[in-house]
């Protein structure tokens, strides 16, 4: 004679079922965080006095030192305050922390009218996270860009900024 499924052995089923599903998904790997659009770069440095021939911080990347000694700028000592590396996707804003609780918020995006430049929203926030100074840069890949915050007379931070595809990042 045939017996009619009891809910006991429904349940049983039910738990065995789920716990063969849970084993074979136990077994497949992680899915991978997808991957970034760009990597940023944003280089501090404090810039002070005056010189006719500037002193670099040796830690100071060779084309932002060579894009500072093009502009001319008077200052006489040039010190890395800090290098920092963030991935990015497309749109989304990412921030930078900055001396005296100032915060360098970039927003990279592609140029529509040309494939190998991007499109850099920056904005500079002050310590109340109030906007003081907002600017939007067309790149390319692999190129530096200044922003000078002045800081007084004899005295500025600037911020070199570069943005390049993630397989080219330089390593951390």
């Amino acid at each position: 004679m045939l017996r009619a499924a009891t809910p006991c052995s429904k349940l049983f089923a039910l738990l065995a079922s789920s716990a063969l599903a849970a084993i074979a998904q136990a077994g497949t790997p992680p899915s991978e965080a997808p991957r970034p659009d760009v990597s940023l770069q944003v280089v501090v440095l404090s810039a002070t006095g005056r010189a006719d021939k500037p002193q670099f911080d040796p830690r100071t990347p060779s084309d932002l030192r060579k894009q500072i000694e093009g502009q001319n700028l008077a200052y006489g000592k040039y010190e890395v305050l800090g290098i920092q590396r963030k991935d990015a996707g497309f749109g989304a804003d990412v921030a930078f922390d900055l001396p005296e609780k100032h915060t360098l918020v970039i927003k990279p995006s592609l140029d529509e009218s040309r494939p190998n430049r991007l499109r850099l929203g920056c904005r500079l926030l002050d310590g109340q996270n109030k906007p003081v100074l907002v600017n939007t840069m067309r790149v390319s890949y692999d190129r530096t860009f200044i922003i000078q915050r002045s800081k007084g007379p004899g005295s500025s931070v600037l911020m070199g900024i570069s943005a390049c595809k993630p397989s080219d990042a330089p390593r951390k």
